[in-house]
């Protein structure tokens, strides 16, 4: 919830480009807002960015002849889109406590079991 009310303006979307991050990232060079959002395998780069850009990477990929796809995501995770999710993470993350290998809130809601 906190990444998608951070992208809320512009959620923006994801790609799978099927060449090397190398590649991936001359592709996307000059298209804002766009960024290389993770490299599963050596010739599989994920990017992410507003809806803009992306699309003007898919069309750079189709001219190189790069497999691209476009993932089925809510928003442009793992790109400046969601970074104003940073500060309301960190403080859930410090509301929360390692019990029994799982992690837990300290504090429950009134109704929560």
């Amino acid at each position: 919830r906190l990444l998608l009310e951070a992208a809320a303006s512009e959620p923006g979307t994801m790609v799978a480009l099927g060449t090397s991050r190398d590649v991936a990232t001359d592709l996307i060079e000059g298209l804002e807002g766009v960024v290389i959002a993770n490299t599963n395998a050596p010739f599989q780069t994920v990017i992410s960015g507003p809806i803009g850009g992306i699309e003007g990477a898919l069309i750079s990929a189709r001219e190189r002849g790069i497999r691209a796809q476009t993932l089925s995501v809510a928003c442009a995770f793992h790109s400046p889109a969601v970074a104003g999710a940073e500060t309301p993470l960190a403080r859930l993350a410090t509301c929360a406590v390692r019990r029994g290998g799982r992690l837990r809130p300290r504090h429950r809601h009134p109704v929560g079991r």
